[in-house]
C-alpha cells in the first residue's frame, strides 16, 4: 500500500499532466484514507478498493471550491476526479 505522501505527490503530478489550474492542496496528513470504498465511476465501477482522497480548491468567481481526486491505495493509480458538480473525469490507461 501506498503511504498519503505518496498519494499527495500523485494527486499533483496528476493535476500538472491534466494542466488544472488549483489555489492549494491538502498537506500529507490531511489526505483522506478510506477502506473498502465503493467505486462510483470509471472500470471499476462497483467494486470496494482501498482508497485515497486528496482534496484540492479552485477559484471560481469570489470562492474557492473544493475539489478532489480519488486514487487507488493499492497500487497508485488515479481512479477518477470529482468537483462540486459531480464526476469531473477517469484516469486514462496509458
Amino acid at each position: 500500500m501506498i503511504t498519503k505522501e505518496k498519494a499527495r505527490e500523485i494527486a499533483e503530478k496528476y493535476l500538472i499532466l491534466k494542466e488544472r489550474e488549483y489555489s492549494n492542496l491538502c498537506l500529507s496528513e490531511q489526505v483522506a484514507y478510506w477502506p473498502k470504498k465503493e467505486i462510483l465511476f470509471g472500470k471499476y465501477e462497483g467494486s470496494r478498493l482501498d482508497v485515497f482522497s486528496v482534496n484540492y480548491g479552485t477559484i471560481w468567481g469570489n470562492e474557492e471550491r473544493s475539489e478532489f481526486i480519488v486514487i487507488n491505495a493499492e497500487t497508485g493509480d488515479v481512479l477518477y476526479s470529482m468537483d462540486a458538480h459531480g464526476w469531473v473525469e477517469e484516469m486514462e490507461d496509458e
